[in-house]
């Protein structure tokens, strides 16, 4: 047996050592408090020099293990502690009390130790191993600290929904000057009606065994407090199983509900402001597209766009444009990441753009140009961002095309497998002084494919990038189709590729039909032909 002496002389050692000597060679010693000793408990010995042995003993009591406890008392004031023993409430028959004298001790010891034995026969242990809490400390106890200090709303009712206890911090809410004041009323008593009928149901439920717990946010109102809690409740049994009533729990959340609301709205109005930025960004994408034919009305180029974002708003940008001399330059560009960020760049873009159009017949002083705007608007103030992009100025005289691309690829075309088109740095980091072109022929029904990296990007389940070969192989199969039916089937075999009705980077592809030149549009019967653009 484990024997703990609290406060003891000496001479109780030397009086177990003669009579018990394997019980005092395996004690241990504890000063008070004792509650929540860690070690196993079967009897205890408390000196009697024990300041408030009565209050000890009810705590001992109390424990989950109540061990047999013999109490050692002076000659003087052993009738008196005897009496307060016998008849103070909450003290357990397992509360023993004798002089501290030899004898006197070895009786109550002997008594202790046989009703440790007596326990060992019926299979009753002083001390639970598996116990929820320590064996050695008063659950009421802890019972009651949760009840004083927890700044929560608790609360135990019977099956009428009548207070058995309730937290101090309910009671101090509900003007209570303590919380003894709430037993035997309900919550009628002290919230409006509107929340005393709402969980009077449902604690009625509980005790009828309809529903086994109730988990909820409530809107509590009383005496002009309105607030928002989080409640759990729960039905209350008896060791036997009967429902006795009900106890639960509520959390006080109505700051954290008010700010939930309050980013609702912002989220909404947030919400409201990106689909309005998105219908002008694809405004502007949309915004006074060019339309190129001849003298006499022949279509010279017909293109087609696919523009899918990752978010609302989107960093990809294209535009086409018409020169002084009726040519048509388009540009494209992709603007690091995506989101609010980037599309404001793009707005950028745009505006440079069309403050720069003038220049489209000049590829690589249009770039320049672009360049220089993004440089100085971001990079030159500590921001760094930067666009890829390209620019493809078409002379429909000439049937040549010159383009200028940064950063990256952004074309290809159906006549030719991969032309040699060189790649300048991207836009908007450095102040490069001079960018490199490349010229091309075209021939009518020569058709363009432009695209942001997006699509290149786009990756499987597995990791698998779409890539430029895949892309290729798709468009060069569809070069017979019309521009509508060649996007359409490249973003369908792409989504069949990624599974995926989504990417996670915006996406950009505009496709370009050459139609006709001017040595083509005589032949069929025009009288007079396009002047020679010679910006």
């Amino acid at each position: 047996m484990n024997v703990l002496k609290v406060d003891c002389d000496p001479q109780v050692a030397d009086w177990l050592s003669q009579r018990y000597p394997n019980l005092q060679q395996g004690s241990a010693e504890s000063d008070l408090p004792i509650s929540g000793y860690s070690g196993d408990v079967d009897i205890i010995i408390v000196g009697h020099s024990c300041p408030n042995p009565v209050s000890l003993a009810k705590a001992i009591s109390n424990w989950p293990s109540a061990p047999p406890t013999v109490f050692l008392s002076t000659r003087e004031a052993l009738d008196s502690l005897e009496e307060r023993m016998q008849y103070s409430p909450g003290v357990g028959k397992n509360i023993a009390v004798c002089e501290f004298e030899e004898s006197a001790f070895l009786i109550q010891l002997d008594h202790a130790i046989e009703t440790g034995r007596m326990r060992q026969k019926l299979g009753i242990a002083s001390h639970d191993k598996h116990a929820a809490i320590n064996s050695n400390v008063s659950p009421s106890w802890l019972l009651q600290l949760l009840l004083k200090y927890l700044p929560e709303y608790i609360y135990f009712k019977d099956r009428e929904g009548r207070f058995l206890a309730i937290s101090d911090y309910l009671a101090i809410r509900c003007g209570l000057d303590n919380p003894n004041q709430a037993i035997g009323l309900t919550d009628f008593d002290l919230f409006d009606n509107e929340h005393a009928d709402e969980a009077a149901a449902d604690e009625a439920d509980l005790v009828a065994g309809k529903i086994d717990r109730v988990e909820k946010e409530e809107y509590v109102t009383w005496e002009g407090n309105k607030i928002w809690v989080q409640s759990l409740k729960l039905p209350m049994k008896s060791r036997s199983g009967y429902t006795m009533g009900s106890f639960g729990i509520s959390r006080d959340i109505t700051a954290k509900k008010l700010m939930a609301e309050q980013i609702e709205r912002q989220h909404k109005q947030f919400e409201d402001e990106l689909k309005l930025a998105r219908t002008l960004q694809e405004s502007l994408l949309t915004k006074g597209t060019s339309q190129f034919k001849t003298p006499d009305g022949i279509d010279q180029l017909n293109f087609d766009a696919r523009h899918i974002a990752s978010s609302q708003l989107s960093g990809d940008f294209y535009s086409v444009l018409r020169t002084s001399k009726g040519n048509a330059a388009i540009f494209l560009a992709d603007v690091m990441g995506h989101g609010a960020q980037a599309a404001m760049v793009t707005a950028m873009l745009y505006a440079a753009v069309n403050e720069i159009a003038h220049h489209a017949h000049e590829p690589a002083r249009f770039m320049q140009e672009i360049n220089m705007k993004l440089y100085s608007w971001l990079s030159e103030k500590g921001h760094v961002f930067f666009a890829t992009g390209i620019l493809c100025y078409f002379d429909f005289d000439k049937q040549t095309c010159r383009i200028c691309q940064n950063g990256g690829s952004h074309l290809l075309l159906s006549s030719q497998a991969s032309p040699d088109i060189p790649v300048n740095p991207a836009l908007g980091l450095i102040p490069q002084g001079t960018f490199t072109c490349k010229e091309l022929e075209y021939r009518s029904n020569d058709r363009f494919l432009f695209f942001t990296d997006g699509i290149l990007e786009a990756q499987n389940e597995t990791g698998e990038i779409f890539g430029i070969d895949r892309l290729k192989d798709t468009f060069q199969q569809l070069v017979s189709a019309n521009d509508n039916e060649i996007l359409d089937t490249i973003i369908a075999q792409l989504q069949a590729f990624t599974r995926k009705t989504a990417e996670e980077d915006d996406i950009c592809l505009l496709s370009t039909h050459m139609l006709t030149s001017p040595a083509s549009a005589l032949a069929n019967g025009s009288e007079k032909g396009t002047e020679a653009d010679h910006s």
